[in-house]
């Protein structure tokens, strides 16, 4: 799975996706040009994909004075179904998921996603590197490793069914993150610490 922009490459129009998610996910009320700058696109095409959105009930306009603003029907039919949808994005699923698993033990001081995934480039099927560190004091034996180990397990399979991806993890310590691990801890997706 690709983890960044879901909803446009599933449902097509960027414009729409766009303008959805700021509908669905904000109150606000707004013109169509300040929705345009919001977005990042043209007045034109926001224009177009809101008399859509009119024609299914999603939005209502509301004019104020000589201005037109967009308001949001949540009561809906449209935005009850497409607020389900509109959740949040994968990746946010992934970072919230890693720091659950990997926030429950106190040995961990830092978890961060890295690699393709993090920097945007990644391809389907791309494996969702994970550097763990541990605290100073912890020791990757005994208990702990078996923990953790377990852990990661369970977490490879969580990616695998919900997103399609297996996990590689890479457990570190706190003298690889000058060296070996440096690039991909300041490219990288901070979940723990």
């Amino acid at each position: 799975m690709i983890f960044r922009h879901f909803y446009e490459r599933a449902l097509g129009s960027k414009v729409k996706i766009r303008l959805l998610r700021r509908l669905l996910n904000e109150d606000l009320s707004a013109s169509e040009r300040e929705l345009a700058g919001m977005i990042g696109v043209s007045h034109t095409a926001v224009s177009k994909a809101m008399r859509e959105f009119h024609e299914l009930h999603l939005v209502s306009p509301v004019h104020v004075g000589s201005a037109v603003l967009w308001r949001t029907n949540k009561g809906s039919h449209a935005y009850r179904v497409l607020a389900a949808l509109f959740g949040r994005e994968p990746l946010e699923l992934l970072v919230q998921l890693v720091a659950e698993r990997m926030g429950k033990f106190r040995e961990v001081g830092k978890a961060v996603i890295f690699g393709p995934l993090a920097e945007g480039r990644e391809e389907r099927g791309s494996a969702i590197e994970l550097l763990v560190v541990l605290s100073p004091l912890a020791r990757y034996d005994g208990a702990l490793k078996g923990s953790l180990d377990r852990a990661f397990f369970e977490l490879d399979k969580e990616c695998r069914e919900l997103f399609g991806n297996g996990l590689a993890a890479h457990l570190a310590s706190e003298e690889e993150l000058g060296g070996r691990y440096k690039e991909a801890v300041s490219k990288g997706i901070a979940v723990v610490g």
